[in-house]
């Protein structure tokens, strides 16, 4: 992989050798190694070398769970940087290797389990580079637990937590804003910019209440009230934390003739501001609402 970087400072460059099939007795293994480098445009020299070997492992565990496991060492060449710097990488990963199963391709009712764990811990082992270390946890969750007659709840639980490293939210996929995680927020709210930053820890809750409504024949369609609730780390708050929340309603349409595309149409309100307003400190109208429109459902 080449890549330019901003208006073309840096050029950076990703190359990866991976082998996946390997196997030691009936243990299968994985290992890459992989080596990046970057170079200011107005430098004559590499400023920053990076050597990486990864080898890795899957286990089955009783209950359908699977842990996967890896370790890599590397070696990090930055100019004018002495000594040399080096590091270790712990990776941990649990899950259930579940899914999420629907009823039928036109009923959207869904039972199923899915969840996932992932730790890593990175050593520098040189004490000038000691502060460097760090480590993480990061866990999802989304659970459909039963169908009771025309009624079928659901929740999505998504966090994690990191000590000498921040991240974005989520450490996995850190492109997406915060306000895709909530029904209610809009990107450019001012609650949302605070935490769509770099973070030592957050979490969200999804909640849907989704029932059965009309069948038209031609088509069904669902309701689903929903509560969304996160909670994020926020220095600059007195308490150290931002709590969003946020609840509305959910309507789906899917068409006999089109089940795999169901339409979502959904008002969500900010309920911070709810509450404000309902103490009187807030003008009803300037409550945050979202409506949003899409063609695949929530989670």
């Amino acid at each position: 992989m080449v890549q330019w970087e901003g208006n073309i400072t840096n050029f950076t460059t990703e190359t990866t050798l991976a082998q996946h099939d390997l196997k030691f007795f009936t243990r299968p293994l994985s290992f890459n190694l992989r080596v990046e480098t970057n170079q200011k445009t107005t430098s004559e020299t590499v400023d920053n070398v990076l050597l990486s070997s990864t080898l890795g492992t899957t286990f089955r565990l009783p209950l359908g769970l699977t842990w996967g496991t890896s370790v890599t060492g590397a070696v990090n060449f930055v100019q004018n940087q002495n000594p040399l710097q080096r590091y270790f990488e712990y990776v941990n990963t649990l899950g259930n290797g579940g899914r999420i199963n629907y009823l039928s391709s036109l009923h959207k009712f869904r039972r199923g389990l899915v969840f996932s764990f992932k730790h890593v811990y990175r050593d520098y082992p040189q004490a000038e580079y000691s502060h460097l270390d760090y480590w993480y946890m990061e866990s999802s969750t989304t659970w459909f637990p039963f169908i009771a007659w025309r009624f079928n709840p659901s929740i999505r639980l998504t966090g994690f937590y990191a000590e000498g490293i921040k991240y974005r939210f989520l450490p996995s996929n850190e492109d997406l804003n915060v306000a895709d995680y909530f029904r209610g927020y809009l990107s450019r709210s001012s609650k949302i910019s605070e935490v769509n930053t770099q973070l030592s820890y957050g979490g969200v809750v999804n909640l849907n209440m989704t029932v059965d409504f009309i069948d038209f024949g031609f088509a069904k369609s669902y309701a689903n009230p929903f509560l969304d609730i996160g909670v994020f780390s926020n220095p600059s708050e007195p308490d150290g934390r931002t709590i969003l929340a946020s609840a509305g309603m959910e309507g789906w349409g899917v068409l006999k003739r089109f089940p795999s595309h169901p339409m979502r149409v959904a008002l969500g309100f900010n309920l911070l501001d709810v509450y404000e307003a309902m103490q009187g400190r807030m003008e009803p109208m300037d409550v945050e609402w979202e409506l949003s429109v899409s063609f695949e459902l929530y989670f």
